[in-house]
């Protein structure tokens, strides 16, 4: 029994209310300064708890990356803005808490930098979980140029004879696609195995080439 693992995994749980909360804190305060609202005391209580929210996905977010079986890098960044997450809507709580009178364009400037930092972190977030092609995998090509992915790939004229057919190109990277990289790729490699391209699959994981190699050997046994 792992005790920090079993609270870890509540933050794909906990994560989703401080997104919800912090949003509605953040639009609520563009509308009311954008349209000349009046602004309800009740906004430093979603705040309070908005941020409240983001420290608890923090603290159990850094909980859940003690497991291991994520890229280093991806757990820096994410975490890093999930902390600039928590700290501006703690900034955000005090500052319009016991502030008279705000400025309309510093509400604006904050709670557009509170929207920013949502989207950021929920974006690496799903990165990590998903690989990060997630979002554009089915994006039109100018789309994915626009962001720095390569352009779709052409498809593979279909198979007429399983002599013609690339074991790893045409049987098994589909299988790997479908079923195994969002686990196993470049920001997320559990059990330290990347699945996204051949040289991972060939370096293995914990367990070296051994399991790379065999696996190989299983799926060209089993297309033959």
């Amino acid at each position: 029994m792992d005790i920090i693992q079993f609270f870890g995994r509540f933050h794909v749980l906990v994560l989703h209310l401080p997104i919800g909360i912090l949003m509605l804190a953040a639009l609520l305060e563009i509308h009311c300064a954008l349209f000349n609202k009046e602004r309800s005391k009740l906004c430093n209580l979603i705040w309070f708890w908005g941020a409240i929210a983001a420290i608890s996905a923090c603290i159990l977010g850094y909980m859940l990356s003690t497991g291991g079986g994520y890229s280093e890098d991806a757990v820096f960044i994410h975490m890093a803005f999930g902390i600039s997450v928590a700290s501006t809507a703690i900034i955000c709580w005090l500052f319009f808490k016991f502030k008279k009178t705000t400025s309309k364009i510093l509400t604006t400037l904050l709670s557009c930098l509170q929207l920013f930092l949502l989207f950021s972190t929920g974006h690496y977030g799903a990165n990590m979980t998903h690989g990060e092609t997630y979002l554009v995998e089915h994006a039109p090509n100018f789309v994915r140029t626009l962001v720095g992915f390569e352009p779709h790939q052409e498809p593979r004229p279909p198979i007429t004879a399983i002599e013609d057919a690339d074991i790893y190109l045409d049987l098994i990277r589909p299988i790997f696609k479908a079923n195994c990289i969002s686990c196993h790729n470049d920001a997320k490699a559990k059990g330290k195995l990347n699945l996204a391209n051949i040289e991972g699959i060939n370096k293995g994981g914990k367990t070296a080439n051994t399991w790379g190699n065999s696996q190989l050997e299983k799926a060209s046994y089993i297309v033959e």
